[in-house]
């Protein structure tokens, strides 16, 4: 019982951690990195450090929180690139590239970006 609260409480504790970073980080940022969503980035960290499935869940319930708290364009245009794109990002690192190295994270990183932008623009046309 406690291995399963400690567990939950680890979960909530990175959900937490995300959104402190998102809503603080992106603000600092200057103008020509402003495209960068940290919530990505951060999913990408964990895809590369930890290799589970579960960062779908909890970008999940992650991007459901950040549609709440801050305004957007179209309800839903957040949860759907940033659900979709860490699913891809998954996928990716998982059947296509199979080691941890820095350069893979780079490009994982760059990929996860780019196509998280392409799906909030493409989401938020329709």
């Amino acid at each position: 019982m406690f291995k399963t609260l400690f567990s939950l409480f680890k979960s909530v504790l990175f959900l937490v951690y995300m959104q402190n970073e998102t809503l603080g980080v992106s603000s600092l940022l200057p103008a020509s990195f402003s495209f960068v969503h940290v919530g990505v980035l951060v999913a990408v960290l964990y895809i590369m450090a930890k290799e589970k499935s579960s960062i779908v869940w909890y970008m999940g319930v992650y991007y459901f929180c950040l549609e709440l708290l801050v305004p957007s364009y179209v309800y839903g245009s957040l949860l759907f690139a940033g659900v979709c794109t860490t699913l891809v990002v998954y996928w990716i690192h998982r059947f296509f590239f199979t080691n941890r190295s820095v350069y893979t994270g780079v490009l994982l990183g760059i990929i996860a970006v780019i196509l998280y932008r392409l799906l909030w623009v493409v989401y938020i046309s329709f």
